[in-house]
């Protein structure tokens, strides 16, 4: 009961918002584009007000970034850079913020999301930008695709991070995936999922940009 109240709360709060920042706060982050976060109820004197103790609205949420991929954490060590990164971003960070696009959630039910920090810089187009993940555009979610395709191009001219000619990423992150056996729980991000058969009303698109 508890978890389709809590269900409920968070689509009513992505429908409410609606192309809205919404406030978040940092629990973990597991790796170069995927984060737990907790959403605020307010941010007040500069502090998460997080739902009270034992509410079904205080959960953490898995969170995959929007617009990009980064390498795994044992690809070469970009993987771990790209983590140290986004870490070093919102280290100072009380609170950051979140959108949605199109589709907020993934087939592995994580929230999908661009994230902000408090001072609402993009955190996934500074990546982009730094040469430290890959673009990928998930399904309708487009919102930034042109603004991200431009700074995935001008680091790449620039030969930044993993675009380096002499120590860069030597494979995509969803091609070392396909090469390698995940055993834990926790599905990584699959760029080409399985196809299945399609259920009505579903739109979900898969493409990746190159």
């Amino acid at each position: 009961m508890r978890q389709i109240s809590f269900l409920v709360f968070i689509s009513f709060l992505l429908v409410s918002c609606n192309g809205d920042l919404i406030p978040a706060k940092v629990v973990k982050i597991s790796d170069g584009d995927t984060l737990r976060v907790v959403l605020c109820e307010k941010i007040s004197l500069g502090e998460c007000v997080e739902p009270p103790e034992g509410s079904s609205h205080r959960r953490d949420i898995k969170l995959r970034m929007l617009g990009i991929d980064a390498p795994e954490l044992k690809q070469q060590d970009w993987g771990t850079k790209a983590k140290s990164f986004l870490e070093a971003e919102l280290a100072d960070d009380k609170y950051i913020f979140i959108e949605t696009d199109v589709e907020p959630k993934d087939r592995y039910g994580r929230l999908l999301a661009y994230v902000y920090d408090s001072k609402k810089i993009n955190v996934n187009q500074k990546m982009l930008e730094q040469g430290l993940v890959k673009l990928y555009i998930l399904g309708e979610n487009t919102k930034y695709a042109n603004a991200f395709k431009a700074e995935e191009a001008k680091a790449r001219s620039e030969q930044l991070n993993i675009w380096s000619l002499a120590d860069g990423l030597e494979m995509s992150p969803s091609k070392y995936r396909k090469e390698k056996k995940y055993d834990d729980n926790d599905p990584p991000f699959d760029p080409d999922p399985p196809k299945k058969k399609k259920e009505a009303g579903d739109k979900a698109v898969h493409r990746a940009i190159s």
